[in-house]
């Protein structure tokens, strides 16, 4: 991380710590025990040019994707192809904002920034705000279609919340700083999820005022709540429950829905179920 932080540093480029990084320089609950092989960080979107040019001369190698996979990072997501180190093989996410531009492309970027805690001592290195952690924490989970290690990201989500919400009472304040970053579907899911699943312990009240702020009907709560609690759970083939296969296929599904509209999703899931049929990976 101090390699890093040098490289960028050196080109004046500041950038934030993400997920598992952020937890363990925060020293946080979600931090003991964490095992990671990427790392994910931010620069702001006029830095990710410079970001990238600075990073692959310092040898970080790009991804050999095709070049619609290169396209599908560079201008629908919210990070580029992952760079992987010459030397420590470690892989870095770089990341210009946390929701894709596709999906959200008024999302409030600079938002988190202004909120964005500095770490002391490293002119230039950020971690995301305690809210901001929890809320990019929920974004990454409920956003994407893999749940291989749902439990795990949930479990990070019961910590956080614990340490940083529970202790001071801080309920409102995050359902506001959620209306603020338009993350309110994300947060009712992670407050529901960790609190039927690990306990956490979130007020009735403040639940219900989140299904309200994500304008959840009754209906939609039963129908995810078949798919997410088919999902969370320990990722061995002892543990996975009938139906479990087809709740993961359609969250996947689903993840793709609310990433991309449906001109571009369509012939995106075309085209990758046309690339697994004939054994090539694809994005």
């Amino acid at each position: 991380m101090r390699d890093l932080y040098r490289v960028l540093q050196s080109h004046n480029i500041d950038f934030i710590l993400l997920k598992g990084g952020a937890y363990i320089w925060s020293k946080n609950s979600a931090s003991k025990g964490r095992l990671f092989s990427d790392v994910d960080i931010m620069v702001r979107k006029p830095s990710l040019g410079d970001a990238e040019r600075v990073l692959v001369h310092s040898g970080w190698i790009g991804s050999t994707l095709d070049g619609y996979d290169q396209r599908y990072y560079r201008q629908w997501m919210h990070e580029i192809p992952p760079l992987q180190h010459l030397k420590r093989q470690t892989t870095l996410d770089l990341h210009h904002t946390i929701i894709p531009p596709v999906s959200q492309p008024d999302f409030p970027s600079e938002k988190l920034w202004q909120q964005a805690i500095a770490i002391e001592g490293m002119p230039g290195l950020f971690t995301l705000s305690n809210m901001d952690m929890i809320l990019h924490s929920a974004a990454h989970l409920f956003h994407e279609g893999e749940f291989d290690q749902g439990l795990r990201d949930l479990s990070d989500l019961d910590l956080l919340i614990r340490e940083y919400i529970l202790a001071g009472a801080l309920w409102e304040k995050l359902l506001a700083r959620a209306a603020e970053l338009r993350l309110e579907d994300s947060l009712y899911y992670a407050l529901n999820y960790t609190q039927k699943i690990l306990l956490t312990p979130v007020p009735d009240a403040i639940l219900q005022k989140a299904a309200k702020q994500g304008k959840f009907g009754d209906l939609h709560n039963q129908i995810m709540d078949l798919l997410f609690l088919a999902v969370f759970v320990p990722n061995h083939v002892t543990c996975r429950a009938r139906g479990a296969a087809m709740a993961r296929f359609l969250l996947f599904i689903r993840s793709h829905w609310i990433k991309m509209p449906w001109y571009l999703l369509f012939p995106h899931l075309i085209r990758k179920g046309w690339l697994r049929l004939h054994g090539e990976n694809s994005h």
